[in-house]
């Protein structure tokens, strides 16, 4: 059995941060009327100017983003490949999240001025749903059950019970 959900595709490291619990904010430069879960596809590729920007800004964030993504020094340096391990994580339905409001001025550390405020609440990161993703929010199927492998207040090792159907049942289609 399966379920159609929506769906939004972000790019290595932002969908990993989102759906782990360290970014509770998304940056769009459009707005969306809809609220509710939010399934988060990852791109198929990898932002490594943002893993930059991190080390200088939030050296501890980029730690965590190079232990998940098991970086080492000479990948991140010179050759910007990713562990063959890893690329499950790419082109990937990897987490869910409720997209609880859209703002212009959050105080989140992760807003960017000039920009739409996603706020992102209750993120969870799931077993990869391999997937091709789209531009803008989009619907896609996925199977009725899905199993959650971590979130922030949780060890992302250990894993929860299998979820099943929509926890944002009621909430409208909006956008």
């Amino acid at each position: 059995m399966s379920r159609f959900v929506n769906v939004l595709s972000v790019r290595q490291p932002w969908a990993w941060l989102i759906c782990a619990g360290f970014k509770d904010v998304e940056n769009r430069t459009w707005n969306t009327l809809w609220r509710g879960e939010l399934y988060i596809h990852a791109g198929k590729s990898f932002d490594w100017e943002a893993l930059e920007w991190l080390e200088w800004d939030r050296p501890s964030i980029a730690t965590k983003i190079k232990k998940h993504f098991r970086l080492d020094r000479s990948m991140v340096a010179t050759a910007h490949k990713l562990h063959p391990d890893m690329m499950h994580e790419f082109g990937a339905i990897v987490g869910m999240v409720c997209l609880s409001d859209v703002v212009q001025n959050s105080t989140s550390k992760w807003a960017e001025p000039g920009l739409y405020h996603w706020i992102v609440k209750s993120p969870e990161q799931i077993e990869p749903i391999p997937l091709r993703g789209q531009l803008q929010i989009f619907r896609a199927e996925i199977p009725d059950e899905i199993k959650v492998i971590g979130n922030l207040t949780h060890d992302a090792g250990q894993h929860k019970a299998t979820r099943q159907k929509n926890r944002f049942r009621d909430q409208p289609e909006l956008f």
